[in-house]
This record gives C-alpha cells, structure tokens and sequence, in this order.
C-alpha cells in the first residue's frame, strides 16, 4: 500500500535532482532532527512490520502518521502492542506484545513477550530518529551513538525505497540461493556475482510490509547505491534481485506526481 501523504510532501524532483548519494547531507540537516523519546509514547503510528516480527537482520523499523497496514501503540504504562489492521483483519487484534523502557531522549529499549509463556526476549535498545513530523526511525543501536547516527542517515536513504517497494510485487529474480546460507554470505555472493563489486559496504537492512527484506549496498567507487531484495522462495531459496538508485528516484517521482495530480 503506497503512503498518500508521503509523496505529496516530498520536495519536487526534475531532472536537475541529486541523487540520493548527493542528497545524504541535505536530507539529514534540512529534513531530520533528533525526537525525544518521550514523542512516540500515548500515539498509534503505522509500521512497515509488525514489530519484533521482521528478519533478524533487519536494522530498522519506519514509524508513520498513516499508510501502513500495521500498527504500534506505545502506552504511558511501559507496555506496548504492535498488531494488523489489514483488510484481512475483523478490527485491530494484537499480533505483539512487550514492554518498553526510555534509557534516555535517543533511545528507548524493548522486551517482546512470548505469547506461550510468561518470558520476554530481549529486544535491544533502538536509536530514535525523527525524519518528519510524520516518520520516525527506529534503528537498531550498535552500543555506539556517532555509529548510530550514521546508521541513521543511511536509514533515510533506504526507508524512501522501501516505501516505493512496498507498493509493487517485484518478480525477476538473478540469483537463488540456498536458505541455509547465512544471510551475509547470501549479499556478498549477490554483489559481487551479479552487481560485480570489489569495493562495496553492505550498510543497512530492512523490510516491507510482507515480501521482501532489503539490502542497502554502496559502491565505495562510484558512491553509488543499490537495492537488493530477498524473497523466501520454493524449495528452501531465497531469490534475489536488485533495483538501481535511478529505478528508486523514477517511482519517487511517479506517485509523487500522481497523488499531487489527485490533489487538484
């Protein structure tokens, strides 16, 4: 599902735009500042994964005012549910729960409950990053905040194209790969296989809503991206293929102008 109001605000993009490369700094200092912790709590925002759900390589979860179809209330008890709202579900019910701890204005941490005991599995503690008003990140902490905040810039490198994936089923796979590979060696064998890479930097991971999880991938050379996406296929594969920086830009530019077409 395509987030309405995430296109309709985005600054206009001509054919004079940057790539994202050339949009890092911009996009951090004129789009992003710090959110204090305390900001996600007592609110319902939209989620790209029902939290605690999504791969375990996963690095991030994209918070929005409205477009996902999953949810994560925050509640003033130190409690939280994260669940579905799809067309599928009768209402909202709960697919998660836990309890969450603010360590300080950056960062809050997080226990999942299981829900066939009484334990809870150690989350970690999450980085918060706020893009807008209406999305914020939150980014696995590697323990280290100047880390963090680099983490955090490559987020709003990736979230952008995860929101475009989000919205179309992707069918050409390049490459399958045995399920029992770690997932690590799966990228590298794809980057330099098929992207034919040597000097890269596999920066960030994340998800959509069901299908895919995504690998930020940087050419150290050209300082150019790549998206590549990882499905769960038959005969326990994954099948992966990828997506260019230009590809991500064009769908950008494409709802953006549909939905501002919708608004007149």
């Amino acid at each position: 599902m395509i987030i309405k109001n995430y296109f309709v605000h985005l600054p206009p993009i001509t054919k004079n735009t940057p790539k994202m490369k050339t949009l890092l700094t911009s996009l951090v200092f004129l789009y992003t500042c710090l959110i204090s912790a305390q900001n996600l709590i007592d609110q319902q925002w939209e989620i790209n994964r029902i939290f605690g759900t999504a791969p375990q390589q996963t690095d991030f979860y994209i918070l929005q005012k409205g477009g996902f179809l999953s949810s994560i209330t925050l509640s003033p008890n130190g409690t939280f549910q994260s669940y579905s709202s799809g067309l599928c579900a009768i209402g909202n019910f709960t697919i998660t729960e836990g309890t969450y701890k603010k360590r300080d204005d950056n960062y809050i941490g997080f226990h999942l409950k299981d829900s066939k005991s009484d334990t809870s599995k150690n989350m970690g503690k999450y980085y918060v990053h706020k893009v807008s008003d209406n999305e914020v990140l939150l980014i696995k902490s590697t323990g280290n905040l100047a880390k963090d905040q680099q983490r955090a810039v490559y987020a709003t490198v990736l979230a952008p194209a995860i929101v475009v994936i989000n919205n179309r089923i992707y069918k050409d796979p390049k490459m399958t790969i045995p399920s029992s590979t770690p997932w690590l060696e799966r990228v590298n064998k794809y980057v330099t296989e098929v992207l034919k890479l040597s000097n890269y930097e596999i920066c960030l991971v994340g998800c959509d809503s069901v299908l895919n999880t995504i690998y930020l991938v940087k050419d150290s050379d050209k300082e150019a991206y790549s998206y590549i996406l990882e499905q769960s296929s038959k005969k326990n594969n994954y099948a992966l293929q990828h997506l260019t920086e230009d590809y991500i830009q064009q769908e950008i530019a494409y709802w953006k102008d549909f939905y501002n077409k919708q608004t007149k």
